[in-house]
């Protein structure tokens, strides 16, 4: 991939396994951030490696100058700090001046939805791609959820496991801020607001099990409906079976508690140990079924959470900017990717569901 490629937030955990795996796809890399002592290091770090094509660029989000100058001349612009909330779209604005294609890894639902209403016609027009949660979640779900789509199915929830995962600091910090706004889900051809954690699923996992999830605002239910063919679009998290019905219980003061305790909620998120992040993270499942049977569609799972998420991230800016042409504007990675090529260039496994 002969490509330059901008990474805002590279300093980051995700951000460096990302800038590792770019150049060694053979990208020219631009990091970007507003740490540059963390940044410089990551370009020594990769220059020992041997990747030598890599420049830093210091730029805040309130610098709308020096981010669009960060990014001029580059092909793409992956965004891997997160959750920043309103503050992406000062990213998709400074990669829709510089007419480069936008990825986003942190996937927040109302961030989504944003791009989809407000910028798609730009992009589009512009001919480049937005190509927002393209990470393990939620791009495994919109791939599930294709799956689905091939078996004729209009009932569509995507869930999401993990066994011993431990959680980057912007993951927590998504997951505490999902939970204090609520979100969307698609229901019958609209969006309706839903509050945090709104319904429990009964989840069909392997070998017959049925698990809890708790509704959580996922991203598929922006993406999924734009191919056609559903009449509900929702997801949720298999987080433990006490969790799930605390939360459940909980759910009409969750928003007005996690939303007054965020500064303190997002202090304890910060609160983490580097070292324990070199470690595997575990396995996880992603399953797209039918709410109303629990009837599976399709079981996808893997190892090491946070690897494939970037996995997934560098194969999307690799077939867009590397192998193009791709439709321009918003669109999402089962929208334009083949199914059992993508997942098997990214390390996922197709469960068989059991007849």
């Amino acid at each position: 991939m002969n490509s330059n490629i901008a990474i805002y937030g590279a300093s980051g955990f995700v951000g460096r396994m990302l800038a590792h795996e770019l150049a060694g796809r053979g990208a020219r890399l631009r990091l970007v951030g507003r740490d540059l002592g963390r940044l410089e290091e990551l370009e020594e770090e990769l220059r020992a490696r041997g990747f030598l094509d890599v420049r830093v660029r210091q730029a805040r989000l309130s610098e709308e100058v020096a981010l669009r100058g960060a990014l001029r001349g580059c092909d793409a612009l992956v965004n891997c700090a997160g959750p920043l909330g309103e503050r992406t779209r000062k990213l998709v604005a400074a990669a829709l001046g510089e007419g480069i294609h936008f990825f986003d890894m942190a996937g927040e639902q109302a961030q989504v939805h944003w791009m989809w209403d407000a910028c798609h016609e730009e992009a589009r027009a512009r001919g480049v791609v937005l190509m927002p949660a393209c990470a393990l979640e939620y791009a495994l779900g919109d791939f599930a959820a294709e799956i689905a789509l091939m078996k004729a199915a209009s009932r569509i929830v995507v869930c999401y496991a993990v066994r011993e995962m431990k959680l980057s600091q912007g993951a927590r910090k998504t997951f505490v801020h999902a939970l204090g706004e609520g979100g969307v889900s698609f229901v019958d051809g609209k969006l309706e607001r839903r509050r945090a954690a709104y319904r429990l699923f009964d989840v069909p996992f392997p070998r017959g099990h049925i698990r809890k999830g708790v509704w959580i605002p996922g991203a598929e239910a922006i993406t999924v409906p734009l191919r056609g063919g559903v009449s509900r679009v929702e997801s949720c998290v298999v987080t433990g079976e006490a969790m799930v019905r605390l939360l459940a219980t909980l759910s009409g003061v969750l928003p007005s508690v996690l939303r007054a305790l965020r500064p303190v909620t997002d202090r304890l998120a910060e609160q983490s140990d580097a070292d324990e992040m070199d470690e595997a993270l575990g396995e996880y499942l992603v399953i797209a079924f039918d709410p109303k049977t629990a009837e599976p569609y399709a079981m996808l799972t893997g190892e090491d959470v946070y690897a494939t998420s970037v996995r997934v991230a560098a194969e999307c800016v690799s077939r867009v900017v590397g192998e193009g042409p791709i439709k321009a504007g918003f669109t999402s990675p089962a929208a334009v990717f083949d199914v059992k090529d993508f997942l098997n260039a990214v390390g996922v496994r197709r469960l068989p569901l059991e007849s």
